[in-house]
This record gives structure tokens, C-alpha cells and sequence, in this order.
């Protein structure tokens, strides 16, 4: 039950952690600024453990206001659970939680809500995520300028190498994105989305949705999309410029 709060420092303004293991629980990240990435947590070690807690209100001008979370080499993973990430800001990605490069996160239960970035609102993965996995989780109310609710942008299309994440059985709702892709925003990369719910979300362009640009994969299997807008095109899903393989099975757009 520890408490992190109106810290600031230059990556990981509440917790810096760069090697070994980490397991907490129910800590508060609570105001802390980071210059650079991870305004309540920055984690690089090689097996990140997070039950239950809550990180809010945290900044970053970098990646991840909430937390930056990358492990230390392939292979290696973050695990969340019940975790709630609230009202955390980011100047580039990932406002509640950014997912670095050539890391692998499995989460269950985690509430996104009321975070703010240039891409992900609520959750940014980077390249080579290694199928990071999102279950049974609520993001809604977040805000971007791509990708409201969740994003993964990737400047460069590398064919070489597929790469994606993956949500199961959770809700994606009432986000908001100024450019596309108000629930969903997926560039240069893949994304597995099943069994899910995707509704309410906006996009001033393309994607109410989800909005994916030069995808590498795109899978939705089971899942609902309804009542989401979009100012130009596509207001429950916009795949534009796709090479790779696209499937939607069993879902729902009302």
C-alpha cells in the first residue's frame, strides 16, 4: 500500500525502476511529473507485476503519463491486474499507459479513464509489442488526437515481422479523437480485437470506431461496434491503405 505523490523528475516521476523484478500492490501514483516518459511509472526490468491500485493525475511530456512499461529484453513481459488509470496525461503517447518497444503486456480488469495524448488516449503500444494482450477491461472517456481509447503507431511499415496486439471481452467507449480513430487507432502495425464492445466513440475525421491505416493484420471476431461517428469516413470502422490480411467474423455494426 504504498503512496507516490508530487513527485517530478525526468523519466518516472513517481517510481523509476530499471532492472530485476518489480510485484506491488495497491499502490497510488498520485500528481507526479516526468519531463521525459512515465509520469507515475517508469519500468524497464524484466518482469513488471502490478495488482490492483490506482495512477492518476500524472504527467508526461514524453510517453505514458500514467506509466511507461517496457521490458528489459524480448521475451520478458508486464502483467496488470484490476489496476485503474485515471485522468494521466501524455505529450506524445499512451495518456494512461504507453507499452515501449519490444515489450509483451498481459492485463485483466484494468479501468482507463479521463486520459489525454497526441496518439492513445487511454493505452499506446509500440512496435514489436510481441502480442500484448488486453482482457476484460473498461476504456472510455479518453481523448487523443488519434486514437481516442487506444492506439498503435508506427512511424515505418516493416513487412518483415508481424507484430500486433490483441483485445478480448472488453469495453471501449465514449472516447474522443480530434484527427481518427476515436475508440481504435492502428498505423503500420495489427490488432486482434474479439469479443468486444466498441460503442459511442468519435472521430472529427475518419474511424468513429476503430481507424486503421497500412495495417499489417486486422482480426474482428465477435464483437459489437455500434453508435460511433465519424466527420468523414467510416463511422464504425475505417481500414484504409491495408496490405495485409483483414477479417471480420460473427460481429455486429449497428
Amino acid at each position: 500500500d504504498s503512496t507516490f505523490a508530487n513527485n517530478e523528475s525526468t523519466d518516472g516521476g513517481g517510481l523509476y525502476i530499471g532492472r530485476g523484478q518489480l510485484t506491488e500492490y495497491d499502490s497510488l501514483y498520485d500528481s507526479n511529473i516526468a519531463d521525459g516518459d512515465g509520469g507515475g511509472v517508469y519500468s524497464a526490468v524484466e518482469t513488471y507485476r502490478s495488482y490492483g491500485g490506482v495512477v492518476q493525475k500524472n504527467s508526461a511530456s514524453g510517453d505514458g503519463g500514467g506509466a511507461w512499461l517496457r521490458a528489459q529484453a524480448p521475451g520478458r513481459n508486464t502483467q496488470l491486474y484490476g489496476v485503474t488509470y485515471r485522468d494521466n496525461t501524455a505529450g506524445n503517447k499512451g495518456g494512461g499507459v504507453a507499452v515501449g518497444t519490444l515489450s509483451r503486456m498481459v492485463a485483466y480488469g484494468l479501468e482507463i479513464t479521463g486520459n489525454t495524448a497526441k496518439y492513445g488516449g487511454g493505452v499506446h503500444f509500440d512496435d514489436m509489442v510481441n502480442d500484448s494482450q488486453i482482457f476484460e477491461s473498461r476504456i472510455w472517456g479518453n481523448e487523443a488526437s488519434y486514437g481516442g481509447g487506444v492506439a498503435s503507431f508506427v512511424s515505418a511499415l516493416d513487412t518483415s515481422r508481424s507484430t500486433y496486439f490483441q483485445i478480448d471481452r472488453t469495453r471501449i467507449y465514449d472516447n474522443v479523437a480530434t484527427v481518427n480513430g476515436g475508440g481504435i487507432y492502428t498505423q503500420n502495425t495489427g490488432a486482434v480485437i474479439r469479443d468486444s464492445w466498441v460503442y459511442g466513440n468519435d472521430a472529427t475525421s475518419d474511424g468513429g470506431g476503430w481507424y486503421g491505416f497500412s495495417l499489417k493484420y486486422a482480426y474482428l471476431r465477435g464483437t459489437t461496434m455500434c453508435q460511433n461517428t465519424a466527420g468523414r469516413r467510416g463511422g464504425g470502422l475505417a481500414w484504409d491503405n491495408s496490405w495485409g490480411s483483414r477479417t471480420v467474423y460473427g460481429s455486429v455494426f449497428l
